[in-house]
């Protein structure tokens, strides 16, 4: 998969994410000029609660919820920051369920990750991934035998103020490269430079 994403926080507790996905080796019925399988989705998020001094933070999502819904999952997820470590522990469906299942609740499954900020520019991170990639949808379905692990490994650097690089080893065979933009809408992501005196 190759996938540019952009997320907006427009509200104070809501997050809106737009994914495009590319999906290489899988050919489309559009002709050969068309290229790769591509498929658009729509994320939300909802913050139930903020982290604070006695209780961790709660948010709930909905992945790829309208149209295609190539990707579609649900979750509740907690969130722990004890620094330098944050915990996430999360509940998921759909692609999320995986086979860390509850005992008491067989429609949804575990998933998590761990973030330890080594200093202030480079942090690495650990995830379970429960997703089951041959038992995706035909249409996009990478692999018929399924991942060689559902741990993800990665580091992330902070190169300037509101960009990071990513590299990350996933599902145990997939070397990844990422890179994140952060900035505030309605201000310039470069300083402003004086114009050049007149003539």
């Amino acid at each position: 998969y190759s996938q540019l994403i952009l997320n907006l926080g427009v509200l104070p507790r809501v997050e809106f994410n737009l994914r495009y996905t590319e999906i290489d080796d899988i050919p489309t019925d559009l002709g050969s000029d068309f290229g790769d399988y591509k498929d658009k989705a729509f994320d939300v998020k909802l913050q139930l609660l903020k982290e604070s001094r006695r209780f961790p933070a709660v948010a709930v999502g909905l992945q790829d919820f309208h149209g295609t819904r190539l990707f579609p999952a649900q979750y509740l997820a907690i969130n722990r920051q004890i620094y330098p470590l944050d915990f996430t522990l999360g509940i998921g469906r759909e692609r999320l369920k995986g086979p860390a299942e509850l005992p008491f609740w067989d429609e949804v499954g575990l998933f998590g990750g761990i973030e330890w900020a080594i200093n202030d520019r480079l942090s690495a991170a650990l995830e379970y991934s429960p997703v089951e990639y041959e038992k995706d949808s035909p249409i996009i379905r990478t692999t018929s035998h399924g991942v060689a692990s559902p741990w993800n490994f990665g580091l992330r650097f902070k190169a300037t103020p509101g960009f990071s690089l990513g590299l990350s080893y996933q599902r145990g065979e997939t070397l990844a490269l990422s890179g994140h933009l952060t900035f505030c809408m309605g201000k310039p992501i470069l300083p402003k430079r004086p114009d050049p005196p007149s003539w």
